[in-house]
């Protein structure tokens, strides 16, 4: 995945651990130092050096299949930032499968991203939700996620994600995987940076540079690629 790539972050093989509790999926806070943890935090450490320092403001999370599980790689990265003071936003534009609400056990009938979409009443600070950790906010999916999809192309969708930027070093977005939709092509290209998670024996080479291309020829820049071993 690095030599196809040839991005920072350089590929960092790791296994996701299954749990019943979606909760209990965020590694940085329920199993600090195990291997997966260190291995979030390296990927922490060269996005730091070569991303944030750099002055680049979003980072859209991007897969080819759910099998990749992206979300999860999305949510523990995010918190791995905001433990060394970098205010982190987390915002989910997967739409169509949304997972952050449950991951940090958040209510899902609160408003969020698809709320302000089709809602031009509804600020977008209005769906930032601040977590315990200070330096770490959240934005869920909404009360209505599948009426929010259409919009994701939307200068409406451009303009809320360009404030995000603003106000927070760091925006990461979790996309849909590009075999359901080209969602992530479209937030990719307001993000302007995307990180590639593939999974070893599930993720093929090609399906993976077909992503990469489209991504590039949407504008968005590759940061670097992920590889989940199991």
């Amino acid at each position: 995945m690095a030599d196809l790539q040839q991005a920072e972050p350089r590929a960092v093989d790791f296994a996701i651990p299954d749990h019943e509790d979606p909760t209990r999926s965020i590694l940085l806070l329920t199993e600090p130092h195990g291997m997966t943890a260190e291995a979030i935090r390296a990927i922490r450490t060269r996005l730091i050096a070569q991303h944030v320092r750099m002055g680049r403001r979003a980072l859209a999370i991007c897969s080819v299949a759910p099998s990749a599980q992206a979300s999860f790689v999305a949510a523990n990265l995010a918190v791995a930032l905001a433990q060394v003071e970098i205010r982190t936003l987390l915002v989910e534009t997967d739409l169509r499968h949304p997972r952050l609400a449950g991951m940090f056990g958040l209510p899902e009938n609160d408003p969020g991203l698809s709320d302000a979409l089709i809602d031009e009443d509804v600020d977008a600070s209005d769906i930032v939700r601040q977590m315990p950790l200070p330096t770490l906010s959240i934005v869920t999916a909404g009360r209505d996620p599948a009426a929010g999809v259409e919009a994701m192309g939307s200068a409406r969708f451009a303009s809320i994600a360009n404030r995000f930027l603003r106000e927070h070093d760091l925006t990461i977005f979790t996309t849909t995987p590009s075999n359901r939709s080209a969602d992530a092509q479209r937030v990719a290209s307001v993000a302007g940076y995307a990180l590639i998670v593939a999974r070893k024996d599930r993720s093929y080479i090609r399906d993976i540079e077909v992503l990469s291309n489209a991504l590039k020829a949407d504008g968005a820049t590759i940061a670097g690629s992920v590889l989940i071993s199991s």
